[in-house]
């Protein structure tokens, strides 16, 4: 939910497609960015690797 509230401001009338698509790109980009670091330092999620 806070994700929602937080992105609402992107979906606002004043802010442009172009600079809307090209954040969620960038957000896109570091989320998976983070979950593959995260798996590749493979400390988080199983506690007895």
């Amino acid at each position: 939910m806070m994700l929602g509230y937080c992105l609402g401001r992107l979906f606002e009338p004043a802010v442009s497609a172009r600079k809307r698509q090209q954040w969620l790109v960038y957000l896109g980009v570091g989320a998976i960015g983070l979950f593959v670091g995260l798996r590749w330092l493979n400390t988080y999620g199983d506690p007895f690797p």
